[in-house]
């Protein structure tokens, strides 16, 4: 009879434990989907959940500076979210570390800290703190090729090796040095095929995967054909990620597909309404238009950034280029003079309003 409940008694307690990981898991695929949506203020939620069920493991810590990391590439300049991913990334580590303290072979504790490490790296360099960029993200390569030491088919692991590799390889001339002296090593062909074979074949980082290897293709390789079917595939599954959109717009645009370009950019400009944060955008897209010929399009553009941005000079000169562009010559210099009621000392606007008053003589 005692073997019998010992028995029940097991099978109760695996079947818990069984359960358990899997709610861990599906709660931790879950977050990770509201990030790629952009939405973290809910996985920060979720994770911390993860955190709460299962204090002593580093998976939620993980999971956690891996929303902050996020959540910093589209606030670059906010120092609250700076300070809160380090503070996330360092505690991650101390409780991954102890994990890897009570057994050294945990292939996953490695995964963790060669994830953590290698996306402060990132942090460190979109940052400008080259030195803290090597040395992070040179340790979180080496605790990944530990993982591919004991597993090569652990595939989540390319994915931080081959941006490791790629971006080694491609720095400026300046930082090769610096990189040499520190003994970095990269490898761009490698970097490439570790991305390709992380998407092919990993369990959980496949779109992270995508992303950085679709960035590369549009910033380094400039072959936008390639970087197209990827940025698709994101964007549909994650409409709510306004980066993965405005980089699909840019490879319809840069393939000749203007008009899918132009619906991709008019879908995302009603999204951001008056948001300051994409003020930018309008001026770039405003140019692009402008360059093609589309100068009735591209004055609408520059009128919505004028109206985000009506504090700034800039937008009133570039709303001027487009007027100046499409031949409505006296509109061109009613605008470029409201840029320099704005900034006396706007040397574009002083320039081509100097050169429109030599022209009426």
């Amino acid at each position: 009879m005692k073997k019998f409940l010992l028995f029940i008694f097991i099978g109760f307690y695996s079947t818990n434990i069984y359960s358990q990981v899997n709610t861990i898991t599906d709660l931790g695929s879950k977050g990770m989907e509201l990030v790629y949506n952009m939405q973290y203020n809910e996985a920060k939620n979720i994770f911390d959940e993860i955190i709460k069920i299962e204090p002593q493991s580093g998976y939620g810590y993980f999971l956690k500076s891996i929303c902050y990391f996020w959540l910093f590439t589209d606030n670059k300049q906010n120092e609250k979210i700076k300070n809160e991913y380090e503070s996330i990334s360092f505690k991650a580590i101390d409780i991954t570390e102890e994990m890897l303290e009570k057994n050294e072979d945990n292939i996953d504790a490695m995964f963790y800290l060669g994830g953590i490490y290698g996306n402060l790296g990132r942090y460190y360099a979109l940052d400008g703190s080259w030195i803290k960029a090597y040395w992070y993200g040179k340790k979180g390569k080496n605790f990944l090729e530990d993982v591919i030491e004991k597993d090569k088919n652990y595939y989540d692991a390319y994915v931080g090796l081959g941006i490791y590799h790629y971006y080694a390889d491609e720095l400026p001339k300046l930082f090769k040095i610096l990189s040499f002296i520190l003994g970095i090593e990269g490898d761009r062909e490698l970097g490439l095929n570790e991305l390709r074979l992380a998407i092919t074949n990993s369990k959980n980082t496949r779109t992270e995967a995508m992303i950085f290897l679709g960035s590369i293709y549009i910033n380094f390789e400039k072959d936008f054909e390639k970087a197209l079917p990827l940025f698709k595939e994101i964007y549909d599954k994650y409409p709510g990620n306004t980066d993965a959109g405005l980089s699909l717009g840019k490879c319809y645009w840069e393939t000749g597909n203007y008009d899918l370009a132009k619906r991709q950019y008019q879908v995302l400009i009603n999204k951001f309404g008056n948001d300051k944060k994409y003020a930018s955008f309008y001026n770039t897209y405003g140019y692009m238009l402008l360059e093609k010929g589309f100068n009735e399009e591209a004055i609408e553009v520059f009128k919505k950034q004028v109206q985000v941005i009506p504090e700034q000079a800039n937008p009133y000169d570039s709303l001027g280029d487009g007027y100046k562009k499409a031949g409505k010559i006296e509109l061109a210099i009613e605008e470029y003079n409201k840029a320099l009621k704005i900034d006396r000392d706007f040397k574009a606007s002083k320039d081509k309003l100097e050169e429109l008053n030599r022209r009426k003589k």
